[in-house]
């Protein structure tokens, strides 16, 4: 399973604004199967560091509304599969 399934966190290019230097960080979920030629990968960006000219260090978290969106959709989706399956049933106890 752990050649399978992989999560590896790893950090962009930094990149200077306005003195800022700019960091991001991502999360990495890669799903192989062995033995074939297909699998899939997640790339989502996870936090961003911020170092000041001064010196000091910040790292903001990057909300992802997507994953929450999608969580939404497929819980809807069950509950209506679940309604009709109970409406199919209940009609054919009738």
């Amino acid at each position: 399973m752990g050649e399978m399934l992989q999560i590896e966190y790893r950090c962009g290019q930094p990149v200077k604004h306005h003195g800022r230097t700019l960091t991001p960080f991502n999360r990495v979920v890669s799903l192989r199967f062995a033995g074939r030629s297909f699998g899939a990968v997640w790339n989502k960006p996870s936090s961003l560091l911020v170092q000041q000219p001064d010196g000091s260090e910040q790292i903001l978290p990057i909300p992802d509304p997507t994953r929450r969106k999608m969580i939404v959709i497929l819980a809807s989706g069950l509950f209506i599969w679940l309604i009709a399956r109970l409406w199919v049933v209940r009609r054919q106890a009738v």
